[in-house]
């Protein structure tokens, strides 16, 4: 029997986070990563950590903001003849935090830049590479994406758009990729970190120990990209929900 090859999946914001447990568990579970994130070195950390897992890993540095860098990986993918198994979209920025008629307008469109518009280009320039059996591509979301939070108009504003991106994806390419949203929920991250020190929104006061652990969307994303579930293609749900819990293999949530 010829031997497929790794399954490689490309995950954007790979260097910390949610990007770095999901960088961890996919390795763990056997697929390839090509981990992307802005710093060199924190990114190839990581993949030394992914590879002492058992999964094979390459660091690339790329700023989703910047469609060149990705562009510049996706010629590099071709020309070492990587196909994609898969794509998180997870890079991510919280963005300004404070009223919209205050916020520096330049952090504000800086912050769609990167959850909004490099989602929408690492879509498009790693289409090509996507293994002809269909790609998993996962839109890391959030629950800002159905509810305005004080203090988060631009990181709520790109969220709702990546959501519909998510649903686009799903009606328009269902024969080249199997898309869909992930809201994470409330996760132990840095982002979280300079929500409780704002002080803004009923968020920022959430104790840091009713936080989910990143390693929870990171086994969801996993089990996507593993399982490649028809029936949830085009929709957004979230890490807590007890039913995806069961089907991707995590213990119940204490009520």
């Amino acid at each position: 029997m010829t031997n497929p090859g790794p399954q490689w999946i490309l995950v954007t914001g790979a260097s910390r986070g949610i990007g770095e447990a999901i960088t961890y568990d996919l390795a763990a579970a056997g697929f390839a990563v090509v981990a992307t994130g802005r710093n060199r070195n924190d990114t190839e950390k990581v993949a030394e950590t992914a590879q002492q897992k058992g999964g094979q890993c390459l660091p690339i540095p790329m700023d989703v903001s910047r469609p060149q860098d990705i562009e510049a990986v996706a010629t590099r993918l071709h020309e070492e003849g990587i196909l994609l198994h898969g794509l998180v979209n997870n890079a991510g920025a919280l963005g300004p935090i404070g009223h919209i008629l205050e916020t520096d307008m330049d952090e504000w469109v800086r912050t769609v830049e990167i959850n909004l518009f490099g989602a929408f280009h690492c879509i498009r320039a790693f289409a090509s590479l996507f293994l002809p059996s269909k790609a998993c591509v996962v839109n890391i979301s959030s629950g800002a994406s159905e509810k305005a939070m004080e203090g988060w108009s631009a990181y709520c504003a790109s969220k709702a758009a990546l959501a519909m991106v998510t649903r686009s994806l799903a009606l328009e390419a269902s024969d080249t990729c199997l898309a869909y949203g992930l809201q994470p929920g409330l996760v132990d991250t840095q982002m979280q970190s300079r929500i409780r020190a704002s002080g803004v929104n009923p968020v920022s006061g959430i104790a840091r120990e009713n936080l989910l652990r990143p390693g929870d969307p990171a086994a969801i994303v996993t089990w996507l990209c593993r399982e490649r579930p028809t029936d949830l293609a085009g929709e957004e749900f979230r890490a807590d929900n007890p039913e995806i819990r069961r089907r991707a293999g995590l213990a119940a949530l204490p009520e």
